[in-house]
């Protein structure tokens, strides 16, 4: 089975905005929702090629993304899409190096792959996948080992597909000729803006996703205690003498585990302990960490690992991570998904996916935004 790794946003703009100074931008009218079936009907209508919403020979040496495809789920009105990040050059080739070239060779060790496969154009690149609840509000990328994700220049995508190429009736475009020294040629400048239904005052569109952390605090203390193998405590020591010279934070789950750590000479220790942790015992550590925990001493930290994986998670940045597992001879000439595929089965294991959003409002988010 494959494994897709899943990483939630939150969605704190999606829409069009009026602008006032000296305050946040006031809300107007558009959602994510309208935003997507706005770009998934103007890509239908299109090849690949054409579903970059800018003009490539316009823009040489920006990172190109095209639409492959999408599915809007009928009951929960979910979707899946499914982007291309190209990964050839502007000539169309994709280029490498034979797997048994000697170090030092300079000819005879490459390879490429033209533009065109069995004489029809083609577009190199890799998978994006990204899923959308509009009931929680909440993006999520799926990372697979055969995919990226680029979650920045997808809503950059989005934004362009609608200020560039989709019609609305609120748009207002004007577009002027002017000469460009570098090009030497006229070019067409486009200045384009948005109106409130009554057409009296101007609109801007914002599309922003901020990566989300779980509080700690608020987690469900019966399903992560019921996971978790193995608590991890880092310290800081000033002796070979540990034992005298614990920070706090390690003395005091030495007294929750009724256990010792002797014989260390490291300044910088870390201590991995196999644990069975019951919901109050979970409660409990938090509880100690929030009490100790002091930014400043960045080392200084309790951490845990969880069954079936080997890193290791600290309760200062819990981060919110979710999987699925999709059988790889679903894939589409062993290259991606199709959005269905996807969709079934974030649908077939929904409820847990946002078991933390559907069921608790206080999700913390965490984060640099994407909206300019």
């Amino acid at each position: 089975m494959e494994k897709g790794l899943i990483t939630f946003f939150d969605v704190p703009f999606a829409g069009f905005y009026q602008i006032k100074k000296n305050s946040d931008p006031l809300h107007v009218n558009g959602n994510l929702s309208e935003i997507l079936d706005r770009v998934i009907e103007w890509a239908k209508k299109r090849d690949l090629v054409d579903t970059l919403p800018w003009d490539p020979a316009a823009h040489k040496y920006r990172q190109q993304y095209f639409l492959k495809s999408a599915m809007k789920h009928s009951v929960t009105g979910d979707y899946l899409l499914v982007f291309l990040k190209k990964t050839s050059d502007d000539s169309g080739n994709f280029k490498g190096f034979k797997a048994q070239s000697k170090f030092g060779d300079a000819k005879g060790d490459t390879v490429k792959v033209g533009k065109k496969v069995g004489g029809a154009p083609a577009i190199f690149g890799e998978p994006m996948y990204y899923w959308y609840s509009p009931e929680c509000n909440k993006l999520a990328s799926i990372n697979f080992p055969h995919s990226v994700s680029d979650t920045k220049n997808m809503c950059e995508y989005l934004k362009k597909c609608i200020e560039l190429r989709v019609n609305l009736p609120n748009k207002v475009i004007h577009e002027r000729s002017q000469y460009n020294a570098k090009a030497g040629r006229d070019v067409l400048i486009k200045n384009i803006y948005f109106k409130t239904p009554d057409g009296k005052k101007s609109l801007k569109l914002y599309l922003d996703f901020v990566e989300l952390r779980v509080d700690i605090k608020k987690v469900n203390y019966k399903e992560l205690a019921a996971r978790i193998t193995h608590i991890i405590t880092r310290d800081v020591i000033k002796s070979k003498d540990i034992g005298s010279e614990k920070h706090p934070l390690l003395s005091m789950f030495d007294k929750f585990l009724n256990e010792k750590s002797k014989g260390m000479n490291n300044k910088h220790v870390q201590v991995e302990t196999e644990v069975s942790l019951t919901p109050s015992e979970l409660k409990k550590l938090i509880e100690i960490h929030e009490a100790e925990y002091d930014p400043v001493h960045g080392w200084v930290n309790i951490g845990f690992k969880v069954e079936g994986s080997d890193s290791a998670k600290f309760f200062n940045s819990y981060m919110q991570r979710e999987s699925i597992y999709i059988d790889p001879q679903k894939k589409i000439d062993d290259h991606y998904f199709e959005p269905q595929t996807v969709l079934e089965v974030i649908n077939e294991n929904r409820s847990d996916l946002l078991s933390s959003f559907l069921n608790n409002d206080d999700s913390v988010m965490s984060g640099t935004g994407t909206h300019e």
